[in-house]
Formats: structure tokens, C-alpha cells, sequence
């Protein structure tokens, strides 16, 4: 039996509520997504105000998008990274599997924008990670 012998931890007993694993998720995602824009705007030495000139936006756009109080798609996540001369990547893993000090969900690169596939290879072997390829 999985643990046996050993208490659960307060996250692992909170993690067992569907609502809570839901709320966590999303928000965990906002966080990610924020922190690599921010990230992203830092190694590029681009402002809020250049950032939102790139994009086409008011700069009250880039501060709502970085306050993590704006529910974020995929396509602004990709827009704004795209903006800054970065491309995203997600990487899945189980729920409660992550370790200390890893990297963030959305990960960016300085590459071409080049076709997009889910592979099990390489160094994203058996996570899913969703990678560039040629």
C-alpha cells in the first residue's frame, strides 16, 4: 500500500477535496504564466510600456496581466512571450509531483517558432512535454 506507515501530509489530505485541486490548479497556472512574462520582460530589458506598444494595448493591459488578476488564455500567454522575442512551452506532471526548486510550468526559449508536437523523447522522456521540432 502507497505510504503506508507514514502520516499524510496537510497538502496531500487538502489535495483530496476536487474543488480545492481545481481552484489550485488554475491559480497555480496564473502564477507560471505571470512570473514567465515578467521573466521574459526582464532578459528582453523590455517595460510594461514597451511590452504593451509591441502588443498594441493600452499599458493598464501589461499591469492587469501581470497582477495575476486577469484569467489568461493560452493565446495571451503565447502573444505576450511571442511580443518579447520568447516562445512557451508547457510541461506536464502529475499532480503533487513537484520538487523544490524546479523550473516554472511554461518554460521560454530565444527560438524560431517552429511546429509544435507532444513527444515522449528526448529530454522530455515519459512527462509529455510539449516540445519544437523542425
Amino acid at each position: 500500500m502507497k505510504g503506508a506507515g507514514r502520516p499524510r501530509s496537510d497538502f496531500e489530505k487538502a489535495m483530496e477535496d476536487p474543488v480545492l485541486r481545481k481552484e489550485l490548479a488554475r491559480e497555480g497556472m496564473i502564477v507560471e504564466a505571470t512570473e514567465a512574462i515578467a521573466k521574459a520582460m526582464e532578459r528582453s530589458g523590455v517595460s510594461r510600456a514597451e511590452l504593451a506598444r509591441r502588443l498594441g494595448r493600452h499599458r493598464s493591459f501589461v499591469t492587469r496581466l501581470l497582477s495575476g488578476s486577469r484569467n489568461l488564455t493560452v493565446a495571451t500567454v503565447g502573444e505576450a512571450l511571442g511580443a518579447l522575442g520568447f516562445e512557451g512551452v508547457i510541461e506536464l506532471r502529475e499532480v503533487g509531483r513537484r520538487q523544490e526548486g524546479q523550473g516554472v510550468v511554461v518554460l521560454f526559449t530565444r527560438r524560431p517558432r517552429r511546429k509544435a508536437i507532444l513527444g515522449e523523447g528526448g529530454s522530455g522522456a515519459g512527462t509529455g512535454q510539449l516540445s519544437a521540432v523542425g
